[in-house]
């Protein structure tokens, strides 16, 4: 009696540990990216494609964004902003210390792609700067000159660019081909979220949630 309960002890131990070892894969949405503390950016893959080193060991990632293709990374170090397709680990240097370093880090994204990939967003230490896609060989610039950004958000369409600063304070800007005009200012607001390309709503600090139409004279 004693060993077939030991036999259905071991069994029961057999199928919960295999159960375990059948779940080692990661049951996520999507591929996900992180940037460890050594300066290294790892990536999860779905089911059982484990955790690999996506960027070089030898340098170290100030901050990083991944391009709506999902292949399509760009990080910069303390030298540059560079480009890399993780489909054959080609890198491509987009500009050394023009690209500038994020001044403040972990209240915000720092790097933002548009939704349509053609334009990607960072912050630098006079304001920001936006690096436009527009198929020619050389990409275009426009420097954002304001106090240190800390959060940077494109409309869904890539319109508008929302960039916190300090003391909860947004100012707006409008793409104009390859300039960022601006186009409003919140003296005070917890967050922001896009309702959509134009339409913007905002919370300020004393209270209540507004909605603003960039589109329409900015309307709130």
């Amino acid at each position: 009696m004693k060993k077939r309960f030991l036999l259905i002890i071991i069994m029961g131990m057999l199928l919960v540990f295999g159960g375990i070892r059948a779940q080692d894969g990661l049951n996520l949405p999507s591929e996900l990216y992180v940037l460890l503390n050594n300066g290294v950016v790892q990536r999860y893959g779905l089911g059982a494609a484990g955790v690999v080193n996506v960027t070089p060991d030898d340098v170290f990632i100030l901050d990083f964004a991944v391009a709506p293709d999902n292949d399509l990374i760009a990080y910069r170090t303390e030298t540059g902003l560079n480009l890399l397709h993780t489909s054959n680990n080609e890198i491509i240097e987009v500009e050394a210390d023009t690209a500038s370093i994020p001044p403040l880090r972990g209240s915000g994204e720092t790097m933002v792609w548009t939704n349509s990939g053609n334009a990607l967003a960072y912050t630098t230490i006079y304001g920001a700067r936006v690096m436009f896609d527009t198929g020619a060989e050389i990409p275009q610039f426009s420097d954002i000159v304001v106090s240190p950004v800390v959060n940077l958000q494109w409309s869904p369409n890539g319109t508008y660019l929302a960039a916190e600063v300090e003391n909860n304070v947004w100012w707006i800007y409008r793409r104009d081909g390859t300039e960022m005009l601006l186009a409003s200012a919140l003296t005070s607001s917890i967050g922001t979220a896009w309702v959509n390309d134009s339409e913007l709503v905002f919370a300020p600090e004393d209270g209540g949630l507004f909605l603003m139409d960039l589109a329409n004279a900015n309307q709130q």
